[in-house]
């Protein structure tokens, strides 16, 4: 059996407490992955999650934030993203956590090309953000939302098709061939 690194600890979270639409949580207690070359990720008591970012149109498809074989994976992902980690790394890592907490290859490999995908995308609409980051509910031009939803949407669909053909223990290096065209 391939080793897909293993979690210590459970999450255990409670929601934030500030005002407004807010999916936030913050961990009460360590937890951690640790991936196959041994390397520790670190999500310390204290640090706040949101969950998988899975667009909401597709949460019926896929999963909602909190739901699914993936969420143990979000966790550790959403810390090392916070916290500077170098973001191929963490979502390299990300792909691993989700086999080890149970998903599929193809599952897994889909969910990397949605990080992978989806890092890109969500960087370019902090930028057109319209008020100033120390807002956590930040607006942005909702034409320029609209537009990068659709090619995510088209590039997750087309791409997605290569990742589903791809073979069980393909690496993240080798999805990456398909994907990287599309980070430019």
């Amino acid at each position: 059996m391939a080793d897909y690194g293993s979690f210590t600890g459970n999450v255990v979270a409670q929601w934030s407490r500030r005002q407004g639409p807010d999916r936030n949580m913050v961990l009460t207690e360590d937890f951690y992955y640790t991936d196959p070359s041994s390397r520790v990720w670190s999500a310390p008591a204290g640090s706040v999650i949101n969950g998988a970012s899975i667009p909401q149109a597709l949460w019926s498809t896929v999963g909602s934030p909190y739901i699914g074989d993936y969420r143990l994976a979000s966790v550790v992902h959403d810390v090392a993203c916070t916290q500077g980690a170098n973001r191929k790394e963490a979502d390299i890592m990300f792909y691993y956590a989700c086999l080890a907490g149970g998903c599929s290859p193809d599952r897994a490999r889909v969910f990397y090309l949605g990080v992978r995908i989806g890092a890109k995308y969500s960087s370019l609409i902090l930028k057109s953000a319209s008020s100033t980051f120390n807002d956590p509910f930040f607006t942005t031009d909702n034409n320029l939302v609209t537009a990068l939803d659709a090619d995510m949407l088209y590039i997750l669909k087309n791409v997605g098709k290569i990742v589903h053909q791809l073979k069980d223990d393909t690496t993240p290096d080798q999805m990456d061939k398909y994907i990287d065209p599309y980070l430019v």
